[in-house]
C-alpha cells in the first residue's frame, strides 16, 4: 500500500488477528490506523493477544 496510498489515510483494520510485527507496520506507516478486534478475543492466538495488550 505504501505508494499508493497516503500516510495520512485513515485505515481500519477490521477483526485484526495479526501480530505485533504486522500493527508496527502500519502504525509506523500509517498513523491514522484504527484496529478492531473481534468479539471472541479468547481465540485469539498468542501473539495476537500481545498485538491487543
Amino acid at each position: 500500500m505504501l505508494g499508493v496510498v497516503s500516510p495520512e489515510q485513515r485505515i481500519h483494520l477490521h477483526c485484526f488477528q495479526g501480530d505485533m510485527e504486522v500493527l508496527r507496520t502500519f502504525l509506523n506507516s500509517f498513523p491514522n490506523t484504527y484496529v478492531g478486534y473481534t468479539h471472541n478475543v479468547d481465540d485469539l492466538s498468542e501473539d495476537a493477544a500481545m498485538a491487543l495488550r
